[in-house]
């Protein structure tokens, strides 16, 4: 682990300021990977992320929830209501077929390919 205090305020800042787009960047792909062979409400998919990130990802209800609805409108995901006895219907989320296709290009395109290169891992553990 990198020890944060070697950083001067500024750098902090910049660290902060970076690690704020680049975690935005990453929910799209998180929603979808949660969605991956299986259906989730938005608590659901909140609690993966949480999980699988170890709480590094914390996301909003309606930072998911605005995510949703435009895989929605892009007809990546669909939902299906559920009904609740504690309250009103839940909104049951998954993949479309094409949201499945997408998503898989993505994966084999952007990480497989890039990151599971041994020049990638030295590049990581500074050895390039």
């Amino acid at each position: 682990m990198y020890d944060l205090n070697l950083l001067n305020k500024e750098e902090k800042d910049l660290l902060s300021n970076w690690e704020g787009v680049y975690k935005k960047g990453l929910l799209s792909l998180w929603i979808l990977l949660s969605l991956n062979n299986k259906e989730m409400s938005m608590s659901e998919i909140k609690d993966f992320i949480n999980d699988i990130t170890d709480d590094y990802l914390l996301v909003d209800d309606n930072s998911i929830y605005r995510s949703l609805r435009k895989f929605y409108t892009l007809e990546i995901v669909d939902f299906a209501m559920k009904p609740n006895s504690k309250g009103p219907d839940i909104k049951i989320y998954k993949l479309s077929k094409s949201g499945e296709k997408i998503l898989k290009a993505f994966i084999q395109r952007n990480i497989i390919s890039i990151y599971y290169k041994d020049k990638i891992n030295l590049l990581f553990k500074g050895n390039i």
